[in-house]
């Protein structure tokens, strides 16, 4: 096995060029038509089935569009109406994201969220109740718009939003979403990360698939900075677990991970300047926007804490509308003793933790963005001696954060 904690001598060639992007296909289409039934029973997002859910049910699985949008939900009733002349436009600039608690409520169809039975079937259910004796007042006093994530599905009767307590209502993705790498420009992002970036001293450890390590992507004024910003709240890493009713994931704990988790959600440290330079720097370098990428997870592994091999990619992002994790960002905010390296066993590669290092790889495959690298598997080896603190970025095919503020990205 190779090991990559100091320089390489190795060459690898980099000529600059890259293999022309190829075009989504001309019409896509679920070829089953039982896709849509096996899709509500969640055969997209389990592991044995969703490889041959994506080849067989692409528009079902969330993998693509045919003409006319397959995230277009059905055609809004006569009680779904936009409430302003201004919604379509509204959300055309991304406000049923930044304002959802308004939108959702004022403009239903502009933001693809009217409800198959209709709005006032919707208000009828005995699921329209708030969950709190204090809805009432929050949504007066503008929590509605304040708190959307929680007021929206806690107080849906109060900020009249019952429409959206389905999650497969509330997270449409929007058939005008962009996606963030088409097929064949995989190659062409790592070998222009490879190439461009001089400064941050790049040394191509795989091409197939690729793995590149920026020896001085950060300094260590900024690994500090981003460390001391985000490790504020620690508590058990947990592994993603099912898809429950309300769109979000389980949170399992288990002895497959070991480490301690503080994520950089709060205002403080989303919107530190150190962060925000090194935010910008993945972003310059992965050409992902910056609203793709999950928030930063702060990790930090004491003695004998470890990740057993593993794979970013997770199933039921499909459906999400976020798409799936397309690349990894990892930087190391500390040096350790011992121990701790990042490895791709498949690949025969370890990385040792080095503070201001990063490592940066891809999840899905170059012609197929939507599908699983299954060679990119790694592990966060045991920690020996010392402690190591890193950061995760995962940065998806479509915009996260706007997603996230309506609890739509699990």
């Amino acid at each position: 096995m190779a090991h990559f904690g100091e320089r390489s001598t190795a060459e690898v060639k980099m000529d600059g060029s890259a293999s022309p992007a190829a075009t989504m296909p001309e019409v896509c289409q679920d070829r089953s038509p039982e896709c849509e039934k096996w899709a509500t029973f969640e055969r997209c997002e389990k592991e044995e089935e969703w490889e041959f859910m994506l080849q067989e049910c692409p528009v079902s699985c969330g993998v693509c569009s045919p003409p006319g949008g397959s995230e277009a939900g059905p055609k809004p009733t006569g009680d779904c109406v936009d409430k302003h002349e201004s919604c379509a436009y509204w959300a055309d600039i991304g406000e049923c994201y930044q304002n959802p608690g308004y939108m959702l409520a004022h403009c239903a169809p502009s933001c693809n969220v009217c409800p198959p039975q209709g709005m006032a079937a919707s208000r009828a259910a005995a699921e329209c109740v708030d969950t709190h004796q204090s809805c009432a007042n929050w949504a007066h006093a503008g929590e509605c718009s304040a708190n959307p994530s929680f007021m929206m599905v806690g107080c849906a009767k109060s900020c009249n939003t019952c429409h959206v307590l389905d999650p497969d209502v509330r997270c449409r993705r929007s058939a005008k979403a962009t996606m963030a790498l088409l097929p064949g420009q995989l190659n062409e992002t790592f070998t222009r990360a490879a190439r461009d970036f001089a400064e941050y001293e790049p040394e191509v450890m795989s091409t197939d698939p690729w793995v590149i390590v920026f020896h001085k992507f950060t300094t260590e004024e900024e690994a500090d900075a981003v460390l001391a910003a985000g490790g504020t709240q620690w508590t058990v890493s947990s592994d993603v677990g099912e898809r429950l009713p309300n769109g979000s994931f389980a949170s399992i704990q288990s002895t497959a991970r070991t480490s301690s988790t503080s994520w950089c959600t709060e205002e403080d440290c989303a919107a530190h300047p150190m962060v925000q330079r090194v935010t910008k720097r993945i972003e310059d370098v992965s050409r992902i926007p910056y609203k793709n990428s999950e928030f930063l997870q702060m990790l930090q592994y004491q003695v004998g804490q470890y990740y057993v091999n593993h794979h970013d990619y997770i199933p039921g992002h499909l459906k999400m509308p976020c798409g799936p994790r397309l690349f990894t960002f990892y930087l190391y905010l500390s040096d350790v003793e011992a121990g701790g390296a990042t490895a791709f066993k498949k690949l025969g590669l370890e990385v040792k933790p080095k503070k201001g290092r990063a490592v940066f790889w891809p999840s899905v495959l170059n012609e197929k963005p939507f599908m699983r690298d299954p060679r990119t598997y790694h592990e966060a080896m045991p920690v020996v001696s010392g402690k190591k603190y890193g950061v995760n970025a995962w940065l998806h095919m479509y915009d996260f954060k706007g997603p996230y503020r309506l609890s739509c990205t699990g």
